[in-house]
């Protein structure tokens, strides 16, 4: 029997992207890609069809609308993105530092689990694509009722409006897979393993399973493969925001069912990026106190007794190399500007929009 799960191909094919290894299917980014090229060739037709590439003073012609560019642009990203966040989310639990004993490996795998199957729909993860899927039906939906009378609520013609048919029935049909087909799969699948991250290593500290250790080679007492898990499901936000803003900035005027879109992805772009992995965050800032404690009883034992200088020393070269968070230098960076980049930019934009 077909279970409910395999019929969601556009969640499935997210699955597809890059093996246990981290090695990318050439088949199934070749098929995106090429597919988002098929759409924009379609879009481009249609337009041209219609004689929309360039339109009328004020009015907003293909060439100069910026939101079906970047949803052109972003849709094979997005898929891209989601499917690597999924690799990392799959291994990012596999190396942590565990305390010892075989019995905390075992754990660990009876945690993650019944989330992993959650985010692979095994479970009650069905329920919050739908609503996901429902949402993004109805925006497409309000889409056709904007179009259908432009000048009403963009104050400008568009070239995908009613009165031009070729290019509103391609431009409808690259939409419809864009936020019917292509958001829904991939916020499910962000917006679960966001969830799932958070509750598994909340159950980890509960648990007391894991172990920081300052000589872990990556310089984040072991904990770096879940800074770039964070990172990852960051991205296909970042894409979203990038949207809404390029629709926003191709209309030039305020209305709800951009504003809000805007403002949302922004929230939750900040959110992600503090609340996901903040369990595990408190227990790196924890060891790193208990291990500058242990240096300095370390130092003080050094020079009235003699001590183990070597191991001192190696133990105090590797606390001043080490971060104090799941974030490498590279990373911690990159995500210093994911925050400020849509906060930055929603405001200024808004603030335009109004003045």
């Amino acid at each position: 029997m077909v279970r409910f799960r395999h019929l969601i191909i556009p969640v499935q094919l997210i699955f597809l992207g890059f093996s246990r290894r981290g090695s990318p299917d050439f088949v199934f980014i070749t098929g995106v890609f090429v597919f988002s090229a098929f759409q924009a060739a379609l879009v481009f037709l249609g337009s041209y069809i219609d004689g929309t590439w360039r339109m009328a003073p004020g009015d907003k012609g293909l060439l100069v609308h910026y939101g079906v560019w970047a949803i052109l642009i972003s849709d094979p990203l997005l898929l891209i993105s989601a499917s690597f966040a999924w690799f990392q989310f799959r291994t990012a639990f596999q190396y942590l530092p565990l305390r010892n004993g075989s019995d905390n490996r075992l754990l660990v795998r009876k945690i993650v689990r019944p989330y992993r199957d959650f985010v692979t729909l095994k479970g009650y993860g069905s329920l919050l694509y739908l609503g996901l899927l429902s949402l993004g039906f109805l925006s497409w939906l309000n889409n056709l009722r904007q179009t259908s009378d432009p000048v009403r609520y963009f104050k400008h013609n568009v070239f995908d409006s009613t009165e031009f048919i070729y290019g509103f029935a391609a431009n409808k049909l690259v939409l419809f897979t864009s936020w019917v087909l292509i958001y829904p799969a991939v916020g499910f699948v962000i917006l679960s393993m966001g969830l799932s991250t958070y509750f598994i290593l909340n159950k980890f500290a509960a648990a007391r399973i894991m172990q920081p250790n300052i000589f872990h080679p990556d310089g984040c007492y072991g904990f770096s493969s879940l800074g770039r898990l964070n990172i990852c499901l960051l991205v296909p936000y970042f894409f979203a925001f990038f949207v809404a803003l390029a629709i926003l900035i191709t209309h030039e005027s305020i209305y709800p069912s951009i504003v809000i879109p805007l403002v949302f992805l922004t929230g939750v772009l900040l959110t992600i990026s503090y609340v996901t992995i903040k369990p595990i965050v408190s227990q790196v800032k924890v060891a790193e106190r208990t291990c500058y404690k242990k240096l300095i009883n370390d130092s003080m034992i050094l020079n009235v007794y003699g001590h183990n200088t070597l191991k001192f020393g190696l133990e105090r070269i590797c606390f001043a190399l080490s971060s104090s968070s799941p974030y490498s230098k590279g990373t911690k960076s990159l995500l210093v500007a994911m925050r400020a980049i849509p906060v930055m930019t929603t405001v200024f934009k808004l603030a335009l929009s109004l003045a």
